[in-house]
Formats: C-alpha cells, structure tokens, sequence
C-alpha cells in the first residue's frame, strides 16, 4: 500500500513536470538551485576561536560578546573559551584556571544565538593543522596581554595545539587555517555604544543596542551560579537595595585618569561612607535591607556597621557541601551576587566598572524602564 502511494505520488509528480512550458521548467529549476545556494550560504562556514581580553571576568565578557556576534554576522561556530579567574591587568597575579564555560553559563540557552562547542567536544582531528589563530578584541591586542600567555600553555598540553594570537580585525590569509572570519570592528558597531561613561557607563550600553540585547538575554547563568544566587536571595528576601563598591586597583584610578576624577570627582572612583549613605538616602525605599557587593566586605562591613541600615554581603552565605568547591572560585561568587544585585528594588553602581554594568545590563533584560543610577 506504502509502496503504491509513493508511486501514485511520483506519477503526480511527473504530470506537473510535462505539463509546464519550457521556459517555466526552466524558472523552476533556477529558483530550486538559488533556494539550494542559500541554504548552504546559512550554514555556519568554519569556527571562530576566541581569547577573552585580559582583566576581571566581566571584562572578558566584553571581548566575547564581540566575538559571538561576530560569528554570528560571518556565520562561524563559536569555539567557547576557557576562562581564567581573578586575573589583574595591574598584578603579578596569573589568575586561577582555566575553567570551563560552562561553569558560568547555561551553553544551551546561547546554542539559541549562534552555533556554539567547547575545545573538549571539538574534533581535533578533524583539524587540517596544528596551529589555532584566536580572536581577539576590537580594543586590546592580545600579543602584550597575560591570558594569551596562559592559554598558549594550557591548549598545547590539552590538545596538543600551538596557538597564534592576533587582533581579530586583521586576519592575513596564510592564517585561515581553522578560522577564515573576517571580523571587523564594524561588526563591533551593532553592539551599540562604547563606554560612555555619563549616561551608561564602562563597556556596551545594552539601551542603544537590540543585537546585544539578543546576544547578553542568551547568557543565562549555570546551575551553580543561580544556586549560590538564591541562597542569597533567601536571607536578602524579595525587597532590599544594592550597592557596589570598589576598592583595591580602584584606589589609584585618579593617578591613572586624572582627567576622570576631574570630571566626576574622586567618589565615583572610591566611596566614603558619606557618599554611600547619600546614595542610599537618595532611594525610593532608603530603609530596606541593603545587599553591598564587593571583593573587600570586610572594609565595607566595618564602613557601613553603624549606618543602622540592615547590611548583607553574599560572603555571609554558607553555602551547602555540595557547592563547597566553589568557595575557591572567586568569579562564580561575583556573578552570582550580580544576580542578586540585579533584583533589588534599586541599584546604586560604579560607572568605572564593568561588573556594575553587568548588573545594570541584567536589571534592563527584567525592567526596561529601569533607571541608571551611578556614584
């Protein structure tokens, strides 16, 4: 019966062919291989290697959403990288690592975006050379930068791969071994606006762009990172404040960026505890519990104790034996108390940072209507 239908439908078929015209086989025949040329053209065409830029883990956020949209605009599949903890563009520190990606993030949720793999599922075989050429960002050349160095090391013992490094927007053509892209810095120009420090602050402005909007709602956070998040959230409860303050490399920007400090003034950089308090009085809700993210709670702690304001750090959170390892893992700490930043009824950030800015990013995936608030 199946094989009889399928003929009768063959036959059916072969009728419509005859009775077309010749000039309408033709057509039909040239609009089906057009259709078959632009199927292909969709396909993703080859990978596209990237290196985060060196610095803090939001800051290599910056070079990766480069690189997704990327990849995205020149059809590549995005090779995820590994990612190295607490590393300091103005220490010795090497940082901590690498990590997988998908210790921060949910790969599912970004597979949606572009197409996506890790180094560990990638079929290095597969590979018609030894040698991978990493992107990198639009704003930093990787060839004087610490990760690089790092990642030379760590590729050529786990995948017996030399890496090259050189800008993203400057592929030469004897390097299209593994990744032909060429990435530009004007595919960086549909992420929207760069650091504009008045009105959004360090790093892309997630208000002037839709294409980063798409790219930054598809990085949804690990299991682990929501989990530690929650936990928090549960002492905090559903109505508090937040604020971020920096410290450490931050105490010698004005050295650095005398012409920032001239604009702005020294507390945008470093906040007294006169300036926090005005902030906090400044809210809507100036009496709610108030969650202070920060890598030295101890000095903010004893800065705010006396405030008489209800004060929660996410260090104050004991975390379950099964997330115990996660205690050494500095970043994964940070991006969830992002998420729980990101949930307040207000936020108060440091426009220098862009771990502030990640925070304000996630706020206007959940409110767009959220006001900007700065130091």
């Amino acid at each position: 019966m199946k094989f009889t239908t399928r003929r009768l439908k063959h036959n059916q078929c072969f009728h419509v062919l005859r009775g077309l015209s010749a000039t309408k086989l033709v057509c039909s025949v040239f609009v089906f291989v057009i259709w078959l040329l632009l199927r292909k053209k969709k396909e993703p065409q080859g990978f596209l290697w990237l290196t985060p830029r060196s610095g803090g883990f939001n800051n290599q956020l910056i070079t990766i959403y480069e690189a997704i949209n990327c990849a995205r605009l020149h059809r590549r599949t995005v090779v995820l990288p590994l990612i190295y903890e607490n590393v300091r563009a103005d220490t010795s520190s090497k940082g901590y690592g690498p990590y997988p990606f998908e210790d921060y993030f949910d790969i599912s949720e970004l597979s949606k975006v572009v197409r996506v793999t890790t180094p560990a599922e990638l079929d290095i075989a597969g590979i018609p050379c030894d040698t991978v050429h990493f992107s990198t960002s639009r704003h930093f050349k990787a060839n004087a930068r610490r990760i690089p160095r790092l990642l030379k090391q760590q590729y050529r013992q786990r995948f017996q791969l030399n890496l090259s490094f050189v800008p993203f927007f400057d592929y030469p053509v004897e390097y299209r071994c593994v990744d032909d892209s060429m990435c530009r810095p004007k595919d960086a120009d549909s992420l929207g606006e760069y650091s504009n420090y008045e009105v959004s602050g360090q790093g892309y402005n997630i208000r002037s762009s839709s294409v980063l909007r798409m790219i930054r709602g598809a990085f949804k956070p690990s299991k682990t990172v929501l989990a530690i998040a929650n936990m928090v959230l549960e002492s905090t409860g559903s109505s508090f404040n937040s604020v971020h303050l920096r410290r450490g490399d931050f105490s010698t920007k004005c050295s650095e960026l005398p012409k920032i400090c001239e604009r702005f003034g020294n507390e945008s950089i470093v906040q007294s505890r006169e300036a926090v308090l005005s902030k906090v009085q400044a809210f809507r809700e100036p009496h709610l519990p108030l969650f202070v993210t920060t890598t030295h709670a101890s000095e903010c702690r004893d800065m705010l104790q006396r405030s008489g304001l209800k004060l929660f750090f996410l260090e104050d959170t004991d975390l379950p034996a099964h997330l115990e390892w996660a205690k050494s893992r500095t970043d994964i700490l940070s991006f969830s108390a992002q998420i729980v930043a990101s949930r307040a009824k207000q936020f108060v950030g440091n426009r220098f940072s862009s771990f502030s800015t990640e925070i304000n990013n996630m706020r206007y995936l959940k409110n767009s209507s959220e006001e900007l608030l700065f130091f």
